[in-house]
């Protein structure tokens, strides 16, 4: 497209514009109506599907022995859990598996805690 004339026709719903070819087509003649459709730019990159699983501080992941560990608090006692880590996203941590929405985990001292230990908790 060469240029949109800054006009329109609302009873015939058209707008006018000047189309340039890069091949010529004798078919093609001055004056000529024709029905054409514009298509949106297509997008550089497709948008990618927010991550999936629970965000956590990365603080609260503790990496021991080639396993991701996260400690969550139920009950003022700690229960070390396994965890499955996703992407890091907006500066949290995913986890992917091993903790439920709606736990509480610990996110200090976590070389100080074991299986079952009781702690105090602050808000």
């Amino acid at each position: 497209m060469i240029a949109v004339v800054p006009t329109a026709d609302r009873t015939k719903a058209t707008v006018r514009v000047r189309v340039g070819f890069n091949v010529k087509d004798l078919r093609i003649l001055p004056e000529m109506g024709a029905k054409v459709a514009f298509l949106a730019e297509a997008k550089s990159q497709p948008e990618e599907a927010p991550p999936s699983g629970l965000a956590v501080p990365p603080e609260a992941i503790l990496s021991s022995g080639g396993e991701n560990i996260l400690f969550v608090v139920r009950d003022n006692h700690v229960e070390r859990r396994t965890v499955k880590l996703g992407p890091q996203a907006a500066g949290n941590q995913i986890v992917q598996s091993g903790v439920t929405a709606g736990e509480n985990v610990a996110v200090s001292n976590l070389d100080k805690l074991s299986n079952g230990l009781e702690v105090k908790t602050e808000q």
